[in-house]
């Protein structure tokens, strides 16, 4: 029944039929529920309303927390890109500096050589040094904080690699009238895996920053320690790195300005300077102690700083003396020699691979220097060049285009490098004879120019050269530059080498090049089963002396010109052996090798298993070994 107010009416009869004249009448009152009331109402009104407030102020918090992680993002990003935008500026005048500095350096030499007197040289020296130190330093840091600096670990006996590295501030202490002392621990182990480079750099700094923060009269000590246990008399402490068991430890100890409690925890980050009454006096790049404690890091140690305000610091660098934490990469190998270990040649090439490799075998010895030709109209430059790269290549030198040519044709260069604007023949002109020409045509080629404009590298480039300079020419770079050719085409010699499937062509840089393999591969093939085929016969068939052909082929394929036949039969002979139901006796006949014990040492020397053993394993699957093979 619905709530309201209802009557109920009750009329009455007896016993005769007869009814009352009015009715009897109740009033029943029917009530509203409470969860119907009013009331009730408005507190499901309040209870939405309060359910519609959490709800939006819980996304509103959710979303304030992402504003605030993304500005703290923001905010972290715009540190990070200040602090590579310092890096890129340093960087630049780094490189700014660094060829003026080359330059100074080199002319020091020379003075020294006419007659400078020792003390004024040794002043002039060093401290052109310490300048090119610091410019590297800060390419260093670049290095390892973009994480490209891989360790090369040597045996070093420690003390006393520390004790020559700490000999360079003696002098520089004497004139600051500053105690320095040096203390070697004799217990600890002559022989070390360790960094070269990294040592070097982790002592230089640190005591660089002591003599920095240290007064006049002040004292300094440089300890090597056998263990990682230190007591130091300052109270305020950091350390940074995991902990390590067998170490050895690299202490340096200062009576300098010292470190603050509040400030010893940030000495370690980018930039950051020591804040001291006289500022000014000690100024530097601010990444020194960075750049230590990612050089720690990287070599798996620890290093910790005490220190009090104007009492003293002590700086510990603590590395791991056990070797097999470090991977196998990060060892230095050493040189293994080679051993001529070759197979017997067979009869009819055994005559002109002897008179060849007697003829060619002192100018391709492994040890010497690769050939470079300068050519520079501008003589100071030319010599300078030539000097930095004298103690690794041998070099020749030549004043324009014409000389060089001429210079080209007597003698087979490794690589050339050459100025743009010249008299009498320039160098876009001179790079596009060499890149032309088939006998010069695998020659790496350098070009160097004032011009900066699009259009001149574009035109530089377009010539066939294999980098573009822009001057002033960093010294270093350009050394480091040549070196990566060498190494690239060395590489690729050993893919070639390792691949047996690979195609020759790989082997070149340039369409010349890939021409000249193309056509050298037609004619062995075409030749393939003619045992007298030599180096003669090739020669003829390319139009090239044997002098020149054997040049091109050793500087593409790092092989003789036998050598390669050889490869490409027993090539040949492993494509057969898999594609063709061949005996061995055909395989040889095919391939044009008559002596079987020649074939089968040959064989086994490339592929590291003899034709029969070859046959069976690949035969079970022919076309997928083959294609498996190509691929990889």
């Amino acid at each position: 029944v619905p709530a309201g107010t209802y009557f109920f009416e009750v009329y009455a009869a007896n016993n005769d039929g007869l009814w009352s004249d009015k009715p009897t009448v109740i009033k029943i009152i029917r009530k509203t529920a409470p969860w119907f009331s009013w009331p009730a109402y408005l507190f499901y009104l309040l209870t939405i309303a309060g359910i519609i407030y959490l709800i939006y102020r819980h996304f509103a918090e959710k979303k304030k927390l992402k504003m605030l992680l993304y500005q703290e993002n923001i905010e972290r990003d715009k540190k990070e890109q200040i602090h590579q935008a310092q890096l890129r500026f340093f960087t630049n005048i780094s490189h700014d500096f660094r060829t003026p500095l080359s330059l100074i350096l080199a002319a020091l030499d020379k003075l020294r050589r006419e007659g400078l007197k020792e003390y004024y040289y040794r002043i002039l020296n060093g401290n052109a040094q310490r300048l090119l130190n610091l410019v590297n330093e800060l390419m260093d840091f670049r290095t390892v904080e973009n994480g490209k600096m891989n360790l090369r670990l040597e045996i070093l006996d420690i003390n006393r690699f520390v004790t020559e590295i700490a000999n360079d501030f003696t002098d520089y202490a004497g004139q600051r009238n500053i105690d320095f002392r040096i203390k070697c621990d004799e217990t600890l182990p002559a022989e070390i895996y360790a960094d070269r480079s990294v040592v070097e750099k982790i002592v230089m700094n640190l005591l660089n920053n002591a003599f920095k923060y240290t007064r006049d009269g002040g004292r300094i000590l440089l300890e090597v320690k056998h263990g990682k246990e230190f007591a130091s008399q300052y109270k305020d402490s950091y350390t940074v790195g995991e902990c390590i068991h067998e170490a050895f430890s690299i202490i340096v100890s200062d009576t300098g300005v010292g470190i603050s409690a509040e400030s010893i925890s940030s000495v370690f980050e980018r930039f950051y300077k020591v804040n001291t009454v006289n500022t000014d006096l000690h100024l530097g790049t601010g990444i020194g102690l960075a750049l230590v404690k990612s050089l720690v890091l990287l070599q798996k140690g620890t290093i910790s700083i005490y220190s009090e305000r104007e009492k003293g610091t002590d700086m510990i660098v603590s590395l791991p003396l056990d070797k097999t934490i470090f991977n196998q990469s990060d060892f230095v190998k050493p040189k293994e020699k080679e051993t001529a270990t070759e197979a017997p040649l067979p009869p009819a090439a055994e005559a002109s691979a002897s008179v060849e490799i007697k003829d060619m075998e002192d100018e391709y010895l492994p040890f010497l220097k690769k050939k470079v030709l300068i050519t520079e109209d501008n003589e100071d430059l030319r010599v300078l060049i030539a000097e930095s790269l004298s103690e690794e290549f041998q070099v020749m030198q030549a004043s324009d285009g014409i000389e060089a040519l001429k210079l080209i044709e007597e003698t087979d260069f490794d690589l050339i490098i050459s100025d743009i604007m010249m008299p009498h023949k320039d160098g876009v002109s001179l790079c596009h004879d060499i890149k032309s020409h088939v006998n010069t045509s695998h020659i790496p080629v350098i070009l160097l120019t004032a011009k900066t404009s699009l259009e001149s590298k574009i035109e530089g480039v377009d010539s066939g050269a294999d980098l573009y300079f822009e001057k002033p020419v960093d010294l270093v770079y350009l050394k480091l530059s040549i070196q990566n050719i060498f190494r690239n085409q060395q590489q690729l010699k050993e893919h070639y080498a390792k691949n047996y499937y690979a195609d020759s062509s790989e082997l070149s840089s340039n369409e010349q090049d890939s021409k000249f393999l193309k056509q050298l591969i037609a004619i062995i093939d075409t030749n393939m089963d003619q045992p007298e085929m030599n180096v003669n016969l090739i020669a003829e068939e390319l139009l090239m002396s044997r002098s020149k052909l054997y040049t091109k082929v050793k500087s593409l394929t790092g092989k003789s010109v036998v050598e390669f036949v050889l490869n490409c039969r027993l090539r040949k002979a492993a494509k057969l052996i898999i594609e063709e139901n061949m005996t061995m006796r055909e395989v040889m006949m095919q391939i044009g090798i008559e002596s079987q014990a020649y074939f089968t040492n040959s064989f086994k020397k490339v592929f590291g298993e003899t034709p029969t053993s070859f046959a069976a394993k690949h035969k079970s699957s022919p076309k997928g070994d083959l294609d498996k093979t190509k691929n990889e």
